[in-house]
C-alpha cells in the first residue's frame, strides 16, 4: 500500500468519522486540540508564537462557541 493510499483512507475514515458526530462532541474535541496546542506554545521559549496564535485560538473558540474547560 503506498503512502498516498494510506493518506486517502485515513482521510476517508476521519471524515466519515467526524461526519457523524454530535456538535457538542465535536466542541469537546476541538476544545482538547485546542487545550493541547495552547499549552505547547505556552511551553515554547519563544514569545511571538504566544502574541500571534493565543489570539487566534481565542477568536476560533469564540467563532465556533467552543469554551476553555481549562479557564
Amino acid at each position: 500500500m503506498t503512502k498516498n493510499m494510506l493518506m486517502t483512507m485515513l482521510t476517508t475514515i476521519v471524515t466519515m468519522l467526524v461526519e457523524r458526530l454530535e456538535p457538542e462532541a465535536l466542541r469537546k474535541w476541538a476544545d482538547f486540540g485546542l487545550d493541547m496546542l495552547e499549552d505547547y506554545i505556552k511551553q515554547s521559549e519563544t514569545t511571538l508564537d504566544d502574541k500571534i496564535a493565543i489570539p487566534i485560538i481565542k477568536a476560533i473558540r469564540q467563532g465556533f462557541s467552543i469554551p476553555d474547560n481549562d479557564a
